[in-house]
């Protein structure tokens, strides 16, 4: 990614507290569970969102700026790529560790990178949402709408998403009195 921008340093510093605080509360379901295994999957997960912002981030500033070399586009689509791949096997890890052991905390980890899957997803289609506005002669006037429905389809996605995880979560371990 190169040398941050002042504006990326502090959107990872506020969102870090946000994820950290909101991990460590979902942890509190699963503190039977805690040990080195699960502060490994918390700091992977961290780092994982970490770079989901920069990756968003990095988009909105293409987005902004004229003239990208192409060499940036390849290094966006790289890690987006990465991305990708390292949170669908989460998720893969995940399930299969859920079908043989039952409900553990790695249901937390994989909604987690379900959601960040989604995030992914979503930042490929706002990704070519600006290639055909780059393509297009003196810019595309509809791509503002596109992206604002892209934003909520992408929300709702993940609210289904947290709806499926607290049911799931609730159905075995109860709700907290």
């Amino acid at each position: 990614l190169g040398k941050l921008r002042d504006a990326e340093y502090e959107l990872l510093v506020e969102n870090s507290k946000y994820a950290f605080t909101e991990t460590c509360l979902a942890l509190t379901y699963f503190r039977d569970e805690l040990n080195l295994k699960v502060a490994g999957l918390f700091i992977a997960l961290l780092v994982s969102k970490i770079f989901h912002w920069l990756c968003k981030e990095r988009l909105a500033y293409m987005e902004s700026t004229q003239n990208t070399p192409v060499l940036k586009h390849i290094r966006l689509f790289a890690l987006k790529f990465l991305l990708l791949t390292v949170d669908m096997a989460f998720v893969h890890v995940a399930l299969n560790s859920i079908r043989a052991h039952g409900p553990s905390v790695w249901l937390l980890f994989g909604f987690e990178f379900l959601c960040l899957v989604i995030n992914i997803y979503s930042i490929f289609a706002r990704y070519g949402l600006h290639l055909i506005d780059l393509a297009t002669e003196n810019g595309w006037a509809n791509k503002e709408t596109y992206v604002f429905y892209l934003e909520l389809v992408a929300e709702v996605a993940r609210v289904f998403v947290y709806l499926a995880f607290f049911l799931i979560l609730f159905t075995y371990y109860g709700f907290p009195i």
